[in-house]
């Protein structure tokens, strides 16, 4: 199980590498200190769109800035994003 772990984790690397050679961010106020986080406690981190484009680069931000890396695997919330409501026309 390891050994796929680190297969995919290497995958990820690669596509996180060619990604960045299109993609330019700017990240103000990400630093540990600034947000006023603890080591001690869980961080969770919330896209508006579950992407591979949108996960690879927030790792590669969370890498940059020097925070916690997400413990647990990705997980979308069901009923996430809400469905925009449907209008009737008069």
């Amino acid at each position: 199980m390891a050994f796929f772990q680190g297969i995919r984790r290497l995958i990820l690397a690669i596509f996180r590498k060619i990604l960045f050679l299109w993609v330019r961010t700017q990240v103000t106020g990400a630093t540990p200190e600034a947000l006023g986080l603890s080591p001690q406690q869980p961080v969770c981190y919330v896209l508006q769109y579950s992407s591979l484009s949108s996960r690879l680069v927030l790792e590669q931000e969370v890498l940059r800035a020097g925070l916690p890396r997400q413990a647990a695997g990705w997980r979308a919330v069901q009923g996430w994003p809400p469905k925009a409501a449907s209008h009737k026309q008069l």
